[in-house]
């Protein structure tokens, strides 16, 4: 039995190993650059909502360390770098997802949302039981292919919102600006 706790540990360690240079280097460069480069993924729609999205998500952030973290760039490096290709595509058909819920429920474009708007359509999605977030994120893991087409819609939009979500949360808390408020 500890053979296997053993195995699991070295190749956890092996994994972080290997994983941390990357994700530094992603880290750094997110602040060495020029803040108004090109994204590499993400369009600029998408940056507009995920402006809004990750300042909601971490809501403790003055305007200068935001410009300073700049997540919009750290998430589009992330998922340009880190993200397999079919997940790149269930990250955009989700974000179609989500501008096309934006349109019905508020009557106009996500580049014209206000941050009420994205906080009150943020909230309808993760105010649900936790047996319903258990759940999902069971679907999450399944194949696109595996899932009901009467689920699709809700559950590529919540691809999107995890992602923009785990991404805002990694930069945040693995940045300059969290360590030196602690």
């Amino acid at each position: 039995m500890e053979r296997r706790q053993a195995i699991k540990n070295i190749a956890l360690g092996l994994g972080l190993t290997i994983s941390t240079p990357t994700i530094l280097n992603i880290l750094s460069s997110c602040n060495s650059e020029n803040k108004s480069s090109k994204t590499l993924f993400l369009t600029s729609q998408q940056e507009y909502v995920i402006t809004h999205l990750s300042d909601i998500i971490i809501p403790v952030l003055d305007e200068q360390d935001r410009n300073e973290l700049d997540l919009v760039q750290f998430i589009d490096k992330m998922i340009y770098h880190t993200v397999e290709k079919k997940k790149k595509e269930l990250f955009n058909l989700g974000g179609q997802q989500f501008e096309k819920a934006f349109q019905s429920r508020f009557d106009q474009n996500s580049m014209n949302g206000s941050r009420k708007e994205y906080q009150e359509l943020l909230d309808s999605y993760f105010s649900i039981s936790q047996e319903d977030q258990k759940l999902l994120f069971e679907q999450l893991d399944l194949d696109i292919a595996d899932i009901p087409e009467n689920k699709k819609t809700s559950l590529l939009t919540y691809h999107f919102l995890t992602t923009i979500r785990q991404y805002s949360l990694l930069g945040y808390y693995t940045s300059k600006i969290y360590y030196e408020k602690q």
